[in-house]
């Protein structure tokens, strides 16, 4: 299984994606590369990766030929580059998915439908393009999901519909929360949350009288409560978008 996950729009969640939703779920041994110049990538949770620029493009198919799963975090600053130098060595096909994240908002969204359609010219399926809507707002607690996919991104599920350039099922989403800020500030991975067993309430009386120490204590707490419900909702949503690939 060999994933591309890239939006050309920053700002979306793309990382965090990539490494709580995706590599945590893919096979032992997936290679996890981050193609980013400006930003911080999945490393910023913890994340074990390889960085590369989007110049890079023959030594990061050289290695990812030679891997059996892999996946692959394109930032948007080196979003042109690398996809012109994957069309140039006829890169594309090596690959079995392309995920594209967004956030609601209408400039997000146009972007989002500019990152499809840049993948379109550059080769790529249509079936192998497929939307993750990310930051998912419920109205209240009653609200379904996918309504509120619906709601929030109907422009983007009306492209999809009429130009038939990508998967947009409104069930590939994930509802907005706080634990991606917490994993980042604490630089934990979603993993580490999972099996934290530390005595916070011990922890937090011993930092009372180091500010910063205590707020990363609060973080890496807020972390470890939030974890549960936001890992089997990931699970949900990579099984989802991952189906039919292998």
């Amino acid at each position: 299984m060999k994933i591309v996950i890239t939006n050309q729009q920053g700002r979306i969640g793309k990382s965090s994606i990539a490494g709580n939703a995706f590599l945590p779920f893919m096979p032992e041994g997936t290679q996890f590369f981050s193609i980013e110049s400006l930003n911080d990538g999945a490393e910023q949770f913890g994340v074990e990766l390889t960085k590369h620029r989007g110049g890079d493009t023959l030594d990061i198919l050289s290695q990812v030929m030679t891997a059996d799963h892999v996946l692959l975090d394109v930032g948007a600053s080196n979003f042109e580059q690398f996809f012109l130098g994957l069309t140039e060595f006829s890169g594309v096909e090596d690959f079995d998915l392309f995920v594209v994240p967004t956030v609601p908002g209408k400039r997000e969204s146009l972007e989002t439908m500019k990152t499809v359609a840049k993948l379109r010219a550059f080769g790529v399926p249509a079936d192998r393009i497929r939307i993750v809507f990310n930051m998912v707002d419920l109205q209240d607690l009653a609200e379904p999901l996918e309504s509120a996919v619906k709601r929030s991104f109907a422009e983007i599920l009306d492209f999809s519909k009429s130009e038939k350039s990508c998967v947009a099922d409104p069930k590939i989403a994930l509802r907005k929360s706080n634990l991606f800020d917490h994993l980042s500030r604490s630089r934990q991975t979603l993993g580490e949350a999972l099996a934290d067993k530390t005595d916070y309430a011990a922890e937090m009386r011993a930092t009372v009288s180091d500010p910063e120490e205590h707020k990363r204590v609060r973080d890496a707490f807020a972390a470890m409560r939030l974890a549960k419900l936001v890992a089997a909702d990931c699970h949900d949503l990579f099984k989802r978008v991952t189906a039919g690939i292998q």
